[in-house]
């Protein structure tokens, strides 16, 4: 709900000044630690929406880059900064929408789907066996 403003008293206004700052500021940290963090890794640009693909020349994606496969670590990387630094996203939203496609394509049999970054990694087992 907005305040009531009727071009005069700011005082409604003025006082949620603070709540808005604590808001922006959230927003602000969160896009600045993804550009931290990925440096190196193309930044995100605002454009209209496309179907893009990334590699290491890109310098700026305007939109998650479409993935090529489960070792596509250069466009998985790229979409974390993305979801980082775009405000409308979500963190799920690096993955998601990849994840689902692979479901689809696997008959919804989620044993046939490959989850990049652990599956065909050689975790140990519980009891101490390989």
């Amino acid at each position: 709900m907005f305040p009531a403003f009727d071009g005069t008293d700011v005082s409604t206004v003025a006082a949620l000044e603070d709540e808005y700052r604590r808001l922006w500021a959230s927003l602000r940290a969160t896009s600045d630690l993804g550009g931290r963090m990925f440096e190196g890794y193309p930044r995100f640009a605002v454009r209209p929406p496309e179907h893009i693909t990334v590699g290491a020349g890109s310098v700026s994606v305007h939109e998650k880059p479409a993935v090529a496969s489960p070792d596509d670590w250069f466009a998985l990387t790229t979409r974390l900064r993305v979801v980082m630094e775009d405000p409308r996203q979500l963190l799920s939203g690096a993955v998601t929408d990849y994840a689902s496609r692979q479901l689809i394509q696997a008959g919804n049999d989620p044993s046939a789907v490959t989850v990049p970054g652990l599956d065909g990694e050689p975790y140990p087992h519980p009891d101490g066996e390989a």
